[in-house]
């Protein structure tokens, strides 16, 4: 008896060691990500993905519905879609008659483009969020968050021009909740007075 409880005790702990195994634990993990759980954590992700010139950390960023709305220096001689104002934005002109943008498809690849020219990349100084504004629900859960993102200059080292400059000077976003519930950018307008990258 005591031989066929030992067998037991045995074949026990050989099942429970093959369940951890050949099946791992579900749910989410201790040590998951959450750097998309506030906007100060959306925006510290993206500076990292320019300075680092990591393009999974943008792609990651940008909602499937992406906007990204040129510089009015740009939109007023390329060509692209436009529309009128957001008008439940308030960071942004309401009185202009449109905003030109291209989505997420086109600013991923001018993107990709820019880092495949690009040596190095570092912001100095580094924008900061200068004002927020959460748009809240009767229930109180926060379904969108618009910010401005200001002062901030972009030196690009590239391999075939040399040293580029961007200032960052005044950009516009807008951001809500993925399916993970973790904020994701759904409008980015550029606002400064130079061209969009």
């Amino acid at each position: 008896m005591f031989r066929y409880c030992n067998y037991i005790s045995i074949l026990f702990l050989i099942l429970i060691s093959c369940s951890e195994l050949f099946f791992p634990e579900t749910g989410v993990p201790f040590d998951s990500s959450s750097r998309r759980s506030t906007p100060e954590d959306v925006k510290n992700q993206l500076i990292e993905g320019y300075e680092m010139r990591r393009i999974e950390l943008i792609e990651e960023l940008l909602a499937d519905s992406f906007q990204f709305y040129v510089a009015p220096s740009a939109s007023s001689y390329l060509d692209y879609n436009s529309e009128p104002p957001d008008t439940s934005m308030e960071y942004i002109d309401k009185n202009k008659t449109s905003y030109s943008y291209w989505n997420r498809k086109d600013e991923l690849y001018r993107t990709k483009r820019m880092f495949e020219h690009t040596v190095s990349s570092q912001f100095s100084p580094r924008p900061y969020i200068s004002s927020v504004r959460y748009i809240i629900q009767t229930g109180g859960d926060t379904t969108a968050v618009e910010f401005i993102l200001s002062n901030g200059i972009l030196a690009l080292e590239t391999d075939k021009y040399g040293m580029r400059y961007a200032d960052i000077d005044k950009q516009v976003f807008l951001l809500s909740k993925d399916e993970d519930a973790l904020w994701v950018i759904r409008k980015w307008y550029d606002l400064s007075n130079s061209e969009s990258m």
